[in-house]
């Protein structure tokens, strides 16, 4: 039987957890304490990709923990606009761009563009000495121990990136003295065990996400619904359902499916991921959009901790502890990711189709070709 090591990626990050909780949670300490005097209003994270999922992700920790608006931008935001129009007074933001390697050029142009308005970008990064990493004011370093060296889409530093912004959102708290000691001990316990967690679900509900991704497979789409912090998830899925087998992935925002997906032509060929804990605030309009899509008769499964939804078991991912709506991305791109792991490729393709033939990045001869994420044109303003 042939390796599944996009699977195997995933069930690693458990152990990665485990192994790298403690860098990280002294690395979240010790920004905490760098920015603790300043007079913090609001926070401001950017990525592209994966590190847009995280930011996403991490915004509702942000503004639960610390009190402070929180606002997630794509990198292109955070570099050709942000800066130039209503940006907040230096230090009253708090910035964080995200980028495991420290290379895609508009991350780099983002961080740059932020020290040029004046600002101090913190980068999460597992290469300070990138340009991402000489380009921030300071480095949060977030190492990703390499595993296999065989492309796939990547997962685990998505993870590390994820569980930093949450432990960099307690120590803030801490600091601002929002929470007690013994409160960010709690949260921080609970952290360092997610792995335990991610292992019992995958477990649990394997043959589950094996059957819906091989429908998934055979209609060649996917859409993924989600709401406040579990959006992070829906797109992670999406992401990385179009980096592993290219198949139509979307994910609308919950509410705004009932006004756009809901009219797609033939319901009952979209499987469709409804993602959501039980202590979400969007829970009741799940529930609603649950009746909607059986109503369409849309092939669906529920990623949840909740026995509050319809769907029968064999539609139920469910979590076998509760899990905290703000730290419920961390669980469930997990397990969409794990989806996307079960879907099988078209005959003969490979991940990213092999970055061959359309998919080719470069390097191109002679200048030919188009600029990459790796190669577009850095621009300051």
């Amino acid at each position: 039987m042939k390796k599944n090591l996009y699977l195997e990626h995933i069930e690693s990050i458990p152990e990665l957890i485990a192994e790298v909780f403690p860098v990280l949670n002294n690395e979240a300490a010790r920004i905490a304490e760098e920015v603790s005097d300043w007079p913090l209003q609001s926070v401001y994270l950017y990525g592209s990709g994966d590190s847009w999922a995280a930011a996403l992700g991490a915004t509702g920790a942000f503004m639960k923990f610390c009190g402070l608006p929180s606002y997630a931008f794509t990198s292109m935001q955070a570099s050709r606009y942000a800066p130039g129009y209503c940006m907040p007074a230096p230090k009253s933001v708090l910035i964080i761009g995200i980028s495991s390697s420290g290379y895609m050029r508009r991350g780099v142009e983002a961080t740059m563009s932020m020290n040029q308005a004046g600002y101090y970008p913190i980068l999460l990064t597992s290469n300070p000495q990138s340009p991402g990493g000489q380009a921030a004011d300071m480095i949060f370093y977030t190492p990703v121990p390499k595993f296999d060296t065989t492309p796939v889409p990547g997962v685990r530093s998505y993870m590390t990136a994820q569980i930093s912004l949450y432990l960099l959102a307690v120590h803030l708290s801490l600091k601002k003295g929002k929470i007690s000691h013994k409160e960010a001990d709690k949260i921080i316990e609970e952290l360092s065990h997610s792995g335990v967690i991610l292992s019992a679900a995958l477990r649990e509900n394997r043959s589950i996400l094996q059957a819906f991704g091989k429908l998934c497979a055979k209609e060649e789409r996917v859409e993924f619904l989600a709401a406040g912090p579990c959006r992070a998830s829906a797109d992670f899925g999406m992401a990385k359902t179009l980096e592993a087998t290219g198949y139509t992935a979307l994910s609308p925002e919950l509410e705004e499916f009932a006004h756009m997906n809901f009219f797609s032509l033939d319901p009952q060929h979209i499987p469709t991921v409804l993602i959501c804990s039980e202590d979400a605030r969007c829970l009741t309009r799940c529930l609603e959009i649950e009746l909607s899509m059986k109503y369409q008769q849309r092939p669906y499964i529920v990623i949840t901790d909740s026995h509050k939804f319809s769907a029968r078991p064999d539609q139920t991912v469910l979590i076998p502890s509760s899990v905290n709506e703000i730290f419920s991305p961390m669980i469930f791109s997990f397990l969409t990711a794990c989806l996307t792991a079960y879907m099988p490729l078209r005959e003969g393709d490979t991940y990213m189709h092999g970055h061959q033939g359309p998919y080719f990045e470069g390097p191109f001869e002679k200048g030919n070709g188009f600029p990459t994420i790796m190669n577009s044109k850095i621009i300051l303003k």
